[in-house]
């Protein structure tokens, strides 16, 4: 007796556990909870890299815009200083980027293609190098004369940038990524 007593006793204990095993109502729950984070990050991350992308084509765009200024002399006539410059890349750029956010802009004069040297946007801390001259200084002073060679140099912190973990995007120790474009060309006699 006391044998039965204790298969019926074992199976009775088994049973609601071979029912939980069987039971696929939740399947559809916890096959979303398994799948929703790595989707939700893919996506986010997509969108992450968009914006990215497309801030990095805008400051492109933006340079090569301003640059023109300096290429066709227009810099020199407007008397535009490197806070008017800023403000012109930034008036380029729309909305993406925020002017209010750090920009550095950097002008650079060569008498050959090959001596161009490249600034670095980043100082030694790894904080943004300030922009070329002081704000109210005057942008022709660097532009060069006629048929000179001039770098255009723009570095931008990138907030959002930033934000993405998985992408090493230049990381500045606050935690933005730096965003650099130039525009190397002769400027007209």
């Amino acid at each position: 007796m006391n044998q039965c007593m204790e298969k019926s006793g074992a199976s009775s204990a088994v049973r609601p556990v071979r029912r939980f095993i069987k039971d696929t109502r939740g399947a559809t729950a916890v096959e979303f909870a398994m799948v929703s984070l790595p989707f939700l990050m893919m996506i986010f991350g997509m969108i992450a890299l968009g914006v990215h992308f497309l801030t990095s084509y805008v400051l492109e765009n933006s340079a090569d815009r301003v640059a023109r200024m300096i290429r066709t002399g227009e810099v020199v006539t407007s008397q535009i200083t490197v806070a008017g410059f800023k403000q012109k890349v930034c008036d380029n750029a729309f909305a993406i980027i925020k002017c209010d956010l750090v920009l550095a802009v950097h002008v650079q004069t060569w008498n050959s293609f090959s001596a161009v040297t490249p600034v670095n946007c980043l100082k030694p801390d790894g904080t943004l190098a300030p922009s070329t001259g002081s704000d109210t200084s005057l942008i022709s002073q660097f532009a060069g004369a006629a048929n000179q060679i001039v770098l255009v140099t723009l570095c931008y912190e990138s907030k959002i940038a930033g934000l993405i973990p998985f992408l090493d995007l230049g990381k500045m120790n606050n935690g933005a990524a730096l965003l650099q474009t130039s525009v190397t060309f002769r400027t007209e006699p």
